[in-house]
């Protein structure tokens, strides 16, 4: 089982990756960029590196694994940069509400700035509803 997320930041997000250690003095590691629009699946599956910290095991778009260090996940979540799927949902519903909520009252600026939000974010769940429709 895993948590699944998506890269929300159009400059992606940059993630440390090990490939092999157990020591900071022998470990191989590497920076790997993650696109916006990438889907992430956090694993239950972790490795300890004495000296650097925990690494976790990520799936990307149902493709690629990899181990990466958990402080760029957690940095990424608190700035937004990498949420959950979700929230992502919860948001386009409620801007989709909010969308139909300027129209009905005719709020020409509540909707300039609400739609501008909701046209970033619908093209983001075309590739959550790609990806869920792949077979795993």
């Amino acid at each position: 089982m895993g948590s699944y997320f998506m890269v929300t930041d159009s400059d992606g997000i940059r993630v440390e990756c090990i490939h092999y250690g157990y020591k900071k003095e022998n470990a191989i590691r590497s920076i790997q960029k993650l696109k916006k629009g990438d889907i992430v699946k956090v694993r239950n599956q972790g490795k300890f590196i004495c000296g650097i910290g925990w690494y976790i095991l990520i799936v990307i778009n149902n493709k690629e694994k990899m181990f990466v260090y958990i402080k760029n996940l957690e940095n990424a979540m608190e700035s937004n940069q990498l949420q959950s799927l979700l929230d992502l949902e919860l948001e386009k519903y409620y801007l989709g509400f909010l969308v139909d909520n300027a129209l009905d009252t005719r709020n020409r600026d509540l909707f300039m700035k609400v739609s501008h939000k909701y046209r970033e974010i619908v093209p983001l769940m075309k590739n959550y509803n790609i990806y869920f429709s792949m077979p795993q």
